[in-house]
């Protein structure tokens, strides 16, 4: 009964935190894909991971093939991202990150894991400042986006979770 009740606090803690954070995030306005030409998504863990999200950098390029989609992912991983059909330029962490800042209209963090270490990320998506940030909407990193998606609780492959965005 106590954990219940935890977990209502909890909830509701989070709910205030977020709308007292959509107050002065003045970002905030109606997406329309119409709009967006640059896209950074990064991955920055394993390379299964990155794996995952092939098919959401493929869904994207086909959906709107006038978009031009970046990565920033480890170096472990850029040789694979350099082969993936749809990807204009890869960018490798840390080195090149600094010098993404204010370049996108989306950046795209598919890290959906509530824990703590990736908070890091979703951190790393607010200070690039692309004017949307989509995120899940999971614990307390989902304060850095200004776009949150939904996640399922459905047991699913990791790249159909991503196709959510």
């Amino acid at each position: 009964m106590t954990h219940i009740i935890l977990k209502k606090i909890y909830k509701l803690y989070l709910s205030i935190i977020f709308k007292i954070w959509d107050l002065f995030n003045n970002n905030k306005t109606n997406f329309n894909w119409n709009f967006i030409n640059k896209v950074l998504i990064f991955r920055l863990d394993r390379m299964g991971d990155f794996i995952a999200t092939i098919p959401m950098i493929s869904a994207l390029k086909q959906s709107y093939p006038k978009i031009k989609i970046d990565i920033l992912t480890t170096k472990y991983t850029s040789d694979l991202a350099n082969n993936v059909e749809g990807i204009n330029q890869v960018f490798i962490h840390p080195n090149d990150t600094k010098k993404l800042k204010n370049k996108y209209n989306l950046i795209i963090d598919p890290h959906f894991s509530p824990y703590l270490r990736y908070i890091k990320y979703a951190f790393l998506s607010f200070s690039l400042k692309g004017h949307f940030r989509l995120g899940y909407n999971i614990g307390i990193k989902a304060i850095f986006y200004n776009i949150r998606a939904k996640i399922s609780h459905a047991k699913r492959y990791e790249g159909e979770i991503n196709l959510v965005f």
